[in-house]
């Protein structure tokens, strides 16, 4: 049998580690789609994101121990909601606030693709291209290669 999740009490949790929480574009995303529906599933969840189950279940608990969601267990499922009420008694306005910035941002227009395209570590490179390659020097591998003396 699965044991509960540990869930911090409200006067336990912090401004600075909900708004922490909250800073996250995915787990914006998670909180966005909790306030159009009551409670979810994970799997629906994940689908919807377009994100693995290790991502989603990584961001979940970042939001559970920030006290923003509660998840419960029946049988195999778990059971995602946003702990509304008890976010609002403890810092008022808040998701209403998160609400309306998520509103804002789908309603402002996008900025122009630059030609960027992501990378590891979240820096972006041009066409995905990097190191030597990017820069147009020839590729290699391993060691540098230097001219044998018949080649010089």
């Amino acid at each position: 049998m699965a044991r509960p999740y540990r869930h911090p009490k409200m006067e336990d949790v912090e401004l600075s580690d909900a708004l922490r929480a909250l800073a996250d574009p995915i787990r914006l995303q998670i909180v966005a789609s909790l306030l159009e529906r009551a409670e979810t599933t994970c799997a629906p969840l994940a689908d919807e994101l377009g994100i693995a189950d290790s991502t989603l279940s990584h961001h979940l608990r970042m939001l559970r121990e920030a006290g923003i969601t509660r998840t419960t267990i029946d049988g195999v499922q778990r059971h995602v909601s946003l702990r509304s009420d008890e976010i609002d008694a403890r810092f008022p306005g808040l998701l209403l606030a998160v609400e309306h910035g998520l509103r804002d941002n789908l309603a402002r227009p996008q900025p122009a693709s630059t030609g960027l395209t992501p990378a590891v570590g979240g820096r972006p490179t041009r066409g995905g291209r990097r190191g030597a390659e990017a820069s147009g020097a020839p590729a290699t591998r391993g060691r540098s290669r230097r001219p044998t003396a018949d080649q010089t």
